[in-house]
Protein backbone atom coordinates (compact mmCIF):
# COMPACT_ATOMS: atom_id res chain seq x y z
CA UNK A 1 0.00 0.00 0.00
CA UNK A 2 1.23 3.52 -0.86
CA UNK A 3 0.99 5.95 1.96
CA UNK A 4 2.16 9.33 2.81
CA UNK A 5 4.60 9.47 5.61
CA UNK A 6 2.32 12.41 7.41
CA UNK A 7 -0.86 10.26 7.44
CA UNK A 8 1.43 7.09 8.87
CA UNK A 9 2.17 10.08 12.09
CA UNK A 10 -1.19 11.48 12.23
CA UNK A 11 -2.78 8.10 12.77
CA UNK A 12 -0.07 7.51 16.35
CA UNK A 13 -2.27 8.61 19.00
CA UNK A 14 -4.82 6.98 17.45
CA UNK A 15 -3.25 3.70 16.87
CA UNK A 16 -1.76 4.01 20.84
CA UNK A 17 -5.64 4.14 21.76
CA UNK A 18 -6.08 1.11 19.52
CA UNK A 19 -3.69 -0.56 20.66
CA UNK A 20 -5.38 -0.53 24.51
CA UNK A 21 -8.25 -1.87 23.33
CA UNK A 22 -9.09 -5.76 23.62
CA UNK A 23 -10.37 -7.44 20.15
CA UNK A 24 -11.02 -10.78 18.71
CA UNK A 25 -7.35 -12.68 17.74
CA UNK A 26 -7.64 -12.67 14.39
CA UNK A 27 -7.92 -8.48 14.32
CA UNK A 28 -4.72 -8.36 17.15
CA UNK A 29 -3.09 -11.06 14.80
CA UNK A 30 -3.28 -8.26 11.88
CA UNK A 31 -2.75 -4.95 13.99
CA UNK A 32 0.25 -6.32 15.73
CA UNK A 33 2.36 -7.14 12.05
CA UNK A 34 0.99 -3.56 11.40
CA UNK A 35 2.18 -1.88 14.22
CA UNK A 36 5.53 -3.24 12.85
CA UNK A 37 5.33 -2.12 9.93
CA UNK A 38 4.03 1.60 11.70
CA UNK A 39 7.07 2.00 13.41
CA UNK A 40 9.43 1.19 11.07
CA UNK A 41 8.46 3.97 8.85
CA UNK A 42 8.56 5.81 11.81
CA UNK A 43 12.28 5.28 12.64
CA UNK A 44 12.83 5.98 9.12
CA UNK A 45 11.20 8.98 8.81
CA UNK A 46 13.03 10.45 12.20
CA UNK A 47 16.32 9.22 11.10
CA UNK A 48 15.47 11.49 7.65
CA UNK A 49 14.61 14.20 10.02
CA UNK A 50 17.66 13.95 12.80
CA UNK A 51 19.81 13.76 9.24
CA UNK A 52 17.76 17.29 7.84
CA UNK A 53 18.23 18.34 11.45
CA UNK A 54 21.82 18.20 11.47
CA UNK A 55 22.23 19.52 8.09
CA UNK A 56 20.45 22.95 8.85
CA UNK A 57 20.93 22.92 12.59
CA UNK A 58 23.42 25.09 14.11
CA UNK A 59 24.88 23.02 17.02
CA UNK A 60 25.39 25.43 20.91
CA UNK A 61 28.60 23.28 22.06
CA UNK A 62 27.67 24.69 25.52
CA UNK A 63 24.25 23.84 26.14
CA UNK A 64 24.28 20.21 23.66
CA UNK A 65 21.64 20.94 21.39
CA UNK A 66 21.56 21.85 18.11
CA UNK A 67 18.99 24.63 16.77
CA UNK A 68 17.85 25.82 13.48
CA UNK A 69 18.83 29.18 12.30
CA UNK A 70 16.24 31.64 11.32
CA UNK A 71 17.78 31.60 7.97
CA UNK A 72 17.93 28.34 7.68
CA UNK A 73 14.37 27.41 8.68
CA UNK A 74 12.86 28.10 5.23
CA UNK A 75 14.95 25.18 4.08
CA UNK A 76 14.90 23.10 6.51
CA UNK A 77 10.80 23.37 6.51
CA UNK A 78 10.77 22.68 2.74
CA UNK A 79 12.63 19.80 2.97
CA UNK A 80 10.67 18.28 5.82
CA UNK A 81 7.45 18.97 4.13
CA UNK A 82 8.70 17.17 1.15
CA UNK A 83 9.51 14.66 3.19
CA UNK A 84 6.35 14.25 4.85
CA UNK A 85 4.55 14.46 1.85
CA UNK A 86 6.37 11.29 0.34
CA UNK A 87 4.67 8.36 -0.21
CA UNK A 88 6.21 4.80 0.89
CA UNK A 89 5.20 1.56 0.39
CA UNK A 90 3.82 -0.01 3.10
CA UNK A 91 2.36 -3.88 4.12
CA UNK A 92 -1.08 -3.28 6.18
CA UNK A 93 -3.21 -5.79 6.61
CA UNK A 94 -6.70 -4.11 6.87
CA UNK A 95 -8.83 -4.94 9.96
CA UNK A 96 -12.36 -5.37 10.54
CA UNK A 97 -12.76 -3.77 13.56
CA UNK A 98 -15.98 -5.41 15.40
CA UNK A 99 -19.15 -3.25 14.88
CA UNK A 100 -19.59 -2.35 18.64
CA UNK A 101 -16.24 -0.54 18.51
CA UNK A 102 -16.68 3.39 18.93
CA UNK A 103 -14.77 6.53 17.43
CA UNK A 104 -14.66 9.69 16.74
CA UNK A 105 -15.05 10.95 12.98
CA UNK A 106 -11.76 12.79 13.64
CA UNK A 107 -9.97 9.57 15.33
CA UNK A 108 -11.62 7.33 11.96
CA UNK A 109 -10.14 9.77 9.60
CA UNK A 110 -6.97 9.01 10.96
CA UNK A 111 -6.56 5.39 10.62
CA UNK A 112 -8.72 4.69 7.68
CA UNK A 113 -6.01 3.10 6.00
CA UNK A 114 -6.28 0.15 8.59
CA UNK A 115 -9.34 -0.13 8.38
CA UNK A 116 -11.89 -2.08 5.87
CA UNK A 117 -15.49 -0.25 5.29
CA UNK A 118 -17.97 -2.36 6.06
CA UNK A 119 -20.22 -2.62 3.56
CA UNK A 120 -23.07 -0.10 3.95
CA UNK A 121 -26.90 -0.20 2.38
CA UNK A 122 -27.81 2.68 0.90
CA UNK A 123 -31.16 4.49 1.95
CA UNK A 124 -32.78 3.28 -1.48
CA UNK A 125 -31.89 -0.31 -1.04
CA UNK A 126 -32.56 0.04 2.94
CA UNK A 127 -36.01 0.79 1.45
CA UNK A 128 -36.22 -1.63 -1.29
CA UNK A 129 -35.52 -4.24 1.58
CA UNK A 130 -38.31 -2.65 3.63
CA UNK A 131 -41.12 -2.63 1.00
CA UNK A 132 -39.84 -6.26 0.13
CA UNK A 133 -40.14 -7.77 3.67
CA UNK A 134 -44.04 -5.97 3.94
Amino acid sequence: MQIKISQILNSVDVLKALSLQKFPLSVLFKLRKDYTEIETAIRLFEDKRKELFEKFGVKDEEKGVITISDENQPSYMKEINTLLDEEIDINIQKIDLPPSYEMSVADFNQIDYLVNFPEQKTSDEAADHSAHND
